[in-house]
């Protein structure tokens, strides 16, 4: 393995997030990169791995 470029103006950060399961609503801290207006999760709402995909952004208001 080898490094190819360090992003910058990215911050690891923990998010509470709140999700939909069914009628119920569910907020956990979730570890999360933040961008300038945006926030990628690092990880489900219960803490399993996911991948760092742009498609996963969430737009902070």
């Amino acid at each position: 393995m080898k490094i190819l470029e360090i992003l910058k103006d990215i911050e690891i950060v923990i998010a509470d997030i709140e999700v939909n399961l069914g009628n119920e609503k569910h907020n956990n801290p979730t570890l999360c990169v933040k961008t300038k207006n945006e926030v990628i999760p690092l990880c489900t709402p219960d803490g399993r791995p996911i991948l760092l995909k742009y498609e996963n952004k969430i737009r902070i208001k």
